[in-house]
């Protein structure tokens, strides 16, 4: 069997092959099993990587071959991208519903679920325990609310990373140290393996992630209510750094404070 790869969303030619796909005992058992071997795409202690990127890529494809030696069946890596992205979504809202292992061996005995889906989603369970899922699509889906939170702090040391007044912050050779000992402190103190060039495309992530947070406190001005934001208040340090920047006269809005 052959699924070409289909651009755009997930539509409903997608959804029906990934259905088909996974109804069968023998193809979700081989799928898991590849899935298990690429630890990188679901150990939360492994620094997660967004499932198009070029590191997710290569662990992608290693799925493909391994399911084509299971299964004798050729999947691309987008569709694999989305199955995993359907598995870990399905299994989730089950974890909500089923919260005990009584619950479950009830869900098995009335029939909700096969007798084998537990056990085989298992090693997923204590890291989707510590998943949050962002509103923002810049953030990495796999870290915790703490962490992403001892990342900010970490973030915050190092000011010629993201202190547009600083000379250091214009000097390549200050800030490729910066990241290399952000990336060290990271791995000692939280235990994520992330290396330079991914850490520098998280923290533009983060920087994206509050410009839309600072947007919508600037909007919120003179409301009754006040928005409840994710991280604001913990990356106001980057508030004279990022954009947007609002004129205090005229409320105009620039890329740049100059």
């Amino acid at each position: 069997m052959s699924v070409e790869s289909i651009g755009g969303g997930l539509n409903s030619r997608y959804k029906t092959i990934i259905k088909k796909f996974l109804q069968s005992e023998k193809h979700f058992r081989a799928f898991m099993a590849a899935y298990h071997k690429e630890a990188h795409l679901w150990d939360h202690k492994q620094f997660p990587h967004k499932l198009n990127n070029e590191d997710s890529l290569i662990y992608l494809q290693n799925m493909t071959k391994e399911i084509k030696c299971l299964l004798d069946v050729e999947l691309d890596t987008n569709l694999i991208a989305h199955i995993i992205e359907t598995i870990r979504t399905e299994y989730k809202s089950k974890m909500t519903l089923f919260k005990t292992p009584e619950q479950e061996a009830a869900a098995v005995a009335n029939k909700s679920v096969p007798d084998w889906y537990f056990g085989a989603l298992a090693f997923l369970k204590p890291h989707l325990q510590h998943s949050i899922q962002l509103n923002c699509d810049t953030q990495r889906k796999h870290l915790s609310r703490e962490q992403i939170l001892q990342i900010i702090s970490i973030y915050k040391q190092f000011p010629q990373l993201w202190n547009t007044s600083l000379v250091e912050y214009v000097c390549l050779n200050k800030r490729q140290e910066a990241y290399a000992k952000m990336s060290q402190i990271i791995h000692s103190k939280m235990g994520l393996k992330i290396r330079e060039n991914t850490l520098q495309q998280y923290l533009k992530g983060m920087h994206d992630h509050f410009t839309k947070e600072k947007i919508i406190i600037h909007n919120s001005t003179g409301k009754k209510e006040t928005p409840n934001l994710l991280y604001y208040e913990h990356l106001k340090f980057l508030n004279g750094h990022v954009e947007p920047f609002f004129c205090s006269f005229c409320g105009v809005k620039k890329k740049s404070p100059l």
